[in-house]
């Protein structure tokens, strides 16, 4: 998938509400494209917030696995 279809897709998602789908593409993309995202994110306060609460949700199941 190439930055621009990843970029959109991200969009489609935040625009429709798809807090998880967003959530984990933001989790694996985020330090490539964090300036990208984050700019994505800022166009709806609510909709950021309920992302970066999935975020930190996600965080801890990949952190507990051994």
């Amino acid at each position: 998938m190439t930055k621009t279809q990843l970029l959109l897709q991200f969009q489609h998602l935040f625009q429709n509400s798809e807090i998880a789908g967003c959530a984990k593409i933001y989790f694996d993309y985020a330090y490539m494209y964090r300036t990208e995202l984050e700019r994505i994110l800022a166009t709806n306060h609510t909709r950021r917030s309920r992302v970066k609460d999935a975020i930190l949700e996600m965080s801890g199941d990949y952190t507990d696995q051994p």
